[in-house]
């Protein structure tokens, strides 16, 4: 296919709208369609060179296949190698596994599985993940896999013009799947194949139908394009659910500037677009890593740091094409004429295919040796490897916390030592779960075991969704059920995560939850909380004590990471901490809440800032150790803490109405 500077420079576009959003950019809210329109130029340039050869009767899909993985291996891989070699140094154990599972992922083009079952692509504890970017990669091979051994099936069993028509078909079936999936599967939709093979195919649908743009109206249609491109980028935002129907802005945009075809472009065809269409794949590969580690030195909302972290993106993109890409693709071209002259081309492409194999399976293999042995934690001093091993030190329980999904129930797990009976329930989310094992410790000889009901990201009682967990309202309706018919006089013990800006959020990337359908953006939201919160938690209180826990202070950083980094970045030994009177501010709205609540309904209230913050700081760390896993979840080191605060349960007279005959077969 003739090279096209229009395409080029619509590269150049993509690439910037990709880079601006990622560096967080004011404006350009919208830079995520870059990749969308990334999608749309591959599956023009695919299908064109498919059908171009078909026609011509010299496809061959093992030459296909030899040049995407010329295009897009040799970069990738040395990528992987550069982060995996820098992680040696600069990682905690932790933070070196992950790595090495997200090389194992790019490696085999299957990142975006990896990523699938992980933090959504636009929520913040995205910005740590070196490898992230990757996703579109491997949605990009896998359609490359596919897709020319679909058109050459079809044009062998129908004929030949019908296979325009069925790239239509597709594309309006990945289209109708990707607007029509329930909330739930939001990250199946932006990730996987399914969903995004449309975009691709939309590139192919302007080879096969979009008719030659007259001269004399081509300049309108292009700026028409630009225009539409340049909108999608400072308009459209994450909030509106990507890909879906708002997607079809960036695409139609792409689709028009490649419909006018103008190669004198002064927007896609001036020389420095054409430059940076022409690094943009490193560029693509190379910005995120430095994106990554502007956030995990703390300087990325610095404005001299985040213009730096860009003009260093583009110097690392010029070496790269430079000296991995150029270099790779001359050689290969080289190689091939010469095998050609000797008669030798098909094992030669056999050889090539071979080579990539071989350098991949190799980088796979070091990403999964780092993945299985825990980051070799081995190569890091004590200090690290005790802050860093506390992320690990959860609930071990992991079969008792339930999971959102279509219809989630609980598996009735009993804590403690003796669970032939009940002797109190805990209710709640991930707070829940982390405190679970501390409430069973804290329990008289003579008592007999806690019944956990909590369940991840839905706070109990409420009949809350969000995309996460959109049947949370339904779980809580079966629990708040069981408790009225079920184990009366047995106290229930709640424990949430609930904060003020749960109530209110006042940033874009927060999660969005509604209650009875009514979103936390709107401005009675709160006040439809507090009411429901009361009904269900006086509805509970009437055939039984009801204990509710305060909010556990939250940390501004990720603690065992905070501390392992220190060491390994900086050389301190630190210890994590917030004030007190900022926990006390900050959670001003729930506490009270929670004080107004227990009056109304007779509820007992326990506060874990008496034992984990004391007269100054809420601690996070105590001589190096996290008391957190994260940056709000006590790890089971640090509940420890709490256990003087639940026995105070046990030493309340109300217990003396626990129902001693209810069995956890109840």
């Amino acid at each position: 296919m003739l090279f096209r500077k229009d395409i080029n420079g619509l590269r150049a576009l993509a690439v910037i709208a990709v880079v601006l959003f990622h560096f967080n950019i004011a404006g350009a809210d919208g830079g995520f369609s870059g990749v969308d329109m990334f999608f749309v130029i591959s599956g023009y340039l695919m299908t064109s060179i498919i059908f171009g050869k078909l026609d011509k009767n010299n496809f061959s899909i093992l030459e296909f296949y030899l040049a995407r993985a010329r295009r897009i291996i040799p970069a990738l891989l040395f990528l992987c190698v550069a982060l995996l070699i820098a992680g040696w140094f600069f990682l905690p154990p932790t933070e070196y596994k992950i790595l090495g599972k997200q090389t194992l992922g790019a490696s085999t083009f299957l990142s975006n599985f990896i990523f699938l079952k992980e933090t959504g692509y636009f929520e913040s504890a995205s910005h740590e993940k070196w490898l992230l970017h990757t996703w579109s990669l491997s949605v990009e091979w896998q359609f490359y896999i596919i897709y020319p051994i679909a058109i050459v099936l079809i044009r062998a069993i129908f004929p030949t013009h019908f296979s325009r028509w069925f790239v239509l078909a597709g594309a309006l079936l990945s289209f109708a799947l990707s607007v029509s999936l329930p909330p739930s599967f939001s990250a199946f939709e932006f990730y996987m194949l399914p969903t995004r093979a449309w975009e691709m195919m939309a590139g192919g649908l302007i080879y096969f139908f979009a008719p030659k743009a007259s001269p004399k109206f081509s300049l309108a249609w292009e700026w028409l394009g630009i225009t539409i491109i340049l909108g999608s980028i400072l308009f459209l935002d994450a909030s509106m659910g990507w890909p879906g129907v708002y997607t079809l802005v960036p695409v139609i945009g792409v689709a028009l500037v490649m419909f006018a075809k103008r190669e004198a472009s002064i927007v896609t065809g001036n020389p420095l677009a054409q430059y940076l269409g022409k690094i943009s794949y490193s560029l693509y590969l190379w910005h995120w890593p430095i994106v990554v580690v502007l956030h995990i030195y703390g300087v990325f909302d610095n404005v001299i740091f985040k213009l730096s972290g860009v003009v260093v993106s583009l110097l690392f993109a010029h070496l790269s094409h430079a000296f991995i890409e150029s270099p790779w693709r001359l050689n290969a071209n080289v190689s091939s004429r010469i095998s050609k002259g000797m008669h030798r081309y098909q094992n030669h492409t056999m050889f090539m295919i071979g080579r990539y194999a071989v350098a991949s399976f190799v980088v796979t293999l070091s990403g999964f040796a780092i993945f299985k042995y825990g980051g070799f934690a081995s190569r890091v001093d004590n200090f690290v490897y005790v802050a860093d091993a506390e992320q690990e030190n959860r609930n071990p329980r992991v079969e008792c916390f339930v999971s959102p999904s279509a219809n989630p129930k609980s598996p009735m797990c009993v804590f403690g030592k003796k669970t032939a009976t009940i002797s109190s329930i805990v209710i709640g989310d991930s707070h829940a779960n982390a405190t679970v094992n501390a409430i069973a410790d804290s329990l008289p000889e003579n008592r007999g075991g806690v019944l956990f009901l909590g369940a991840d990201g839905c706070s109990a009682m409420m009949n809350l969704s969000n995309e996460k967990f959109y049947t949370c309202g339904a779980y809580n309706k079966n629990i708040l059920k069981f408790l009225s018919e079920n184990l009366p006089g047995v106290p229930v013990i709640i424990v949430n995560h609930i904060t003020d800006r749960s109530l209110r959020p006042t940033a874009k990337s927060q999660r969005v939850n509604y209650l009875d359908g009514v979103p936390n953006t709107n401005s009675g939201f709160a006040e439809l909380f507090v009411k429901q919160y009361q009904l269900n938690l006086c509805d509970i209180a009437k055939k039984r004590p009801v204990y509710i826990t305060q909010p556990i202070p939250e940390m501004d950083v990720f603690v065992p990471q905070a501390i392992a980094r220190a060491k390994l970045l900086y050389k301190k030994e630190i210890d994590v901490s917030t004030t007190r009177d900022f926990y006390l501010e900050d959670n001003k709205f729930i506490r009270n809440m929670i004080i107004t609540s227990a009056e109304h309904c007779s509820a007992k209230i326990m506060d874990p800032s008496e034992y984990l913050c004391g007269t100054g700081n809420c601690l996070g760390s105590i001589n190096g150790r996290p008391l957190y896993y994260d940056d709000d979840h006590l790890s089971e080191y640090g509940n420890r803490l709490l256990i003087p605060m639940f026995k105070t349960i046990w030493e309340d007279s109300l217990t003396d109405l626990v129902y001693q005959g209810a069995t956890a077969r109840n």
